[in-house]
């Protein structure tokens, strides 16, 4: 299973470079998967719910936002990978949270989308 979560990170890191869509549905197969591992039935169609919402707006913060800003070694993905092979409880539920925590960039994106004029992509301007 943590092959499996590795495998999609890799495949993630490489599309957040080149492909924001496909970056965009390699980060939700991440969450998902992680999720599976957890086997937290609830939790995950809460969180299918949430994500057939917000799924295409992630897809366009992903075509938004600077490739090192997904692409990088600090991504929050490589903190509960490292937990995970450590075994390590405690540090997964830490780094997932971080990785939630970091969602206050996409909230700010939205709130400079809301701002920006008509046409204007203040998102990728301010977060550049």
């Amino acid at each position: 299973q943590l092959r499996k979560l590795e495998a999609i990170q890799a495949e993630f890191i490489e599309a957040a470079a080149t492909n924001p869509k496909k970056a965009s549905i390699k980060n939700r197969d991440f969450h998902f998967a992680l999720l599976d591992i957890a086997q937290l039935p609830r939790v995950e169609s809460i969180v299918e719910n949430m994500w057939t919402l917000m799924g295409p707006l992630l897809s366009v913060f992903h075509s938004t936002m600077p490739p090192r800003q997904i692409a990088g070694k600090e991504h929050k993905h490589y903190d509960v990978l490292t937990a995970l092979r450590a075994r390590d409880p405690v540090a997964a539920r830490e780094a997932i949270q971080a990785d939630i925590e970091w969602g206050r960039v996409l909230v700010a994106w939205v709130e400079a989308q809301s701002r920006a004029p008509a046409g204007k992509d203040a998102g990728a301007q301010r977060l550049g």
